[in-house]
């Protein structure tokens, strides 16, 4: 076995971690602040709810733009919540502690993922990176020869 996800999981760091009643307008502003692009959804319970990427907060930008009449756009910023911008079926995008690490960076790499959460039950229990996996693997079997 070349080693398990939990050996190299850590809290969340290269993600972003938002309720998924967190308004549009604050998670905006977060990421101005922040050099991540991954986006992790929860629940109150931590209960991990879905993906929302950068280019899905870019995209609702450019719709609520669509019409630059000041007023609208002010008042949607305001109504609309993270929930709303989930990834469709992203619930299921995750990986667990217990994945191998070759499946593990397999589906990153087939997702296009760099920082993937990590899921144990339904909870979010951390993240694991494509540069961690790839790290790992590469120190459990070094290239031979000289």
């Amino acid at each position: 076995m070349q080693g398990l996800v939990k050996e190299i999981q850590r809290e969340p760091k290269f993600s972003i971690v938002v309720s998924d009643s967190t308004r549009m307008s604050d998670l905006v502003e977060t990421i101005a602040r922040s050099p991540y692009t991954s986006i992790f959804v929860v629940d109150r319970g931590k209960k991990f709810k879905g993906l929302v990427l950068h280019a899905d907060v870019i995209d609702w930008a450019k719709f609520q733009l669509g019409d630059l009449d000041k007023l609208r756009v002010l008042h949607s910023l305001g109504k609309q919540t993270v929930k709303d911008q989930i990834r469709r079926y992203s619930e299921r995008a995750f990986v667990k502690p217990e994945d191998d690490l070759i499946k593990a960076l397999g589906w990153m790499l087939s997702s296009g993922l760099i920082v993937a959460p990590v899921v144990k039950g339904k909870k979010l229990v951390g993240e694991v990176t494509l540069a961690g996996i790839l790290i790992a693997l590469t120190l459990r079997n070094p290239p031979l020869g000289p």
